[in-house]
Parts: structure tokens; C-alpha cells; sequence
């Protein structure tokens, strides 16, 4: 949709501006999640914590976005040992 950047394929964000102004939006959406929160790190601060191992990488998949209890992917993750980002 028009104002949002494609994360994976058939996954999007978008600002709240965009959203709540409904630039681009249709008028039906099969799925739809709204997350709202921060996260941010000093210039090159990621990368460290990735090569000291700080996370465990996975493959992100718009099924896992899209869980229908999203208050069980970080369980679901965790088992496999691994964080998505």
C-alpha cells in the first residue's frame, strides 16, 4: 500500500500517521496486526551484539507475523533458539 515499505513478502509497515490518515489502505484487509512500541540502538550497536552473539537469527515468515496468538511466537521462537529481527 502506498506509504508503507515492504518488510517481507506480503508483510508491510507503515507509520501511524499513514495509517490513521488511510492514505493507500483498502478498504478490506484479510489480516491485519497493529503493533505499536520502540526499539533503537547507537550507530553500529546492533552489529556488535550480532557478532558477540547477542542474538540468534531466523528466517522471518509472514506466518509467524501473522500468528493467530501472537502472545505465543516469542515461546515459539525461544524453542527454536532463535530471535527474529
Amino acid at each position: 500500500p502506498e506509504g508503507s515499505v515492504a518488510v517481507l513478502p506480503g508483510v508491510f509497515v507503515a507509520s501511524a500517521a499513514a495509517f490513521l490518515s488511510g492514505d493507500g489502505l483498502q478498504a478490506e484487509v484479510d489480516q491485519l496486526r497493529i503493533l505499536t512500541g520502540y526499539a533503537g540502538w547507537a550507530p553500529g550497536q546492533l552489529e556488535r551484539e550480532l557478532k558477540r552473539g547477542g542474538w540468534k537469527v531466523a528466517p522471518a515468515r509472514a506466518v509467524d507475523v501473522f500468528d493467530a496468538d501472537p502472545e505465543s511466537l516469542w515461546n515459539y521462537l525461544s524453542g527454536k533458539g532463535a530471535v527474529l529481527i
